[in-house]
């Protein structure tokens, strides 16, 4: 009987370490497509510049155009050709001016009601943030 019962809470404490990292590598593969479309979405942005103010010499992003560019790439993610299917994610896009230089940070967000199934460990949501800044103005007057 001891055999039996050693036997079964060495299965038991096996089942649960592979069900943890079963969710843990989950997690970090999530984690990891949040960074990566989290980047592609604020590299994609800056490169978006607004032809008017760009031909007067000024590096001006289009709001207009970030804002098409991020609902096409949710979109993507959404119906699943970026090699995720997610229907809980959001995509933000922020644009903040720095003495003179414009910042683009988007921040992708992931939720669920629970990322791991074992009932002690509680994680609902991957937030990951990329910035990336331009530089002023083309030439100085």
């Amino acid at each position: 009987m001891k055999t039996v019962i050693i036997f079964l809470s060495l299965l038991t404490i096996h089942l649960g370490l592979l069900v943890y990292q079963s969710d843990a590598n989950r997690v970090y593969y999530l984690e990891k497509q949040a960074s990566r479309l989290a980047r592609e979405c604020a590299a994609g942005a800056v490169g978006l510049f607004d032809e008017e103010a760009f031909a007067m010499g000024k590096m001006e992003l289009n709001q207009v155009e970030i804002e098409k560019y991020r609902r096409d790439l949710l979109g993507k993610v959404k119906d699943g050709s970026l090699g995720v299917k997610k229907q809980n994610i959001d995509l933000t896009v922020n644009i903040t001016e720095l003495s003179g230089n414009q910042i683009v940070i988007a921040t992708a967000k992931y939720w669920e009601d629970d990322f791991f199934r074992l009932p002690f460990l509680e994680k609902n949501m991957i937030e990951k943030q990329i910035s990336y800044s331009v530089e002023g103005r083309m030439y100085e007057e």
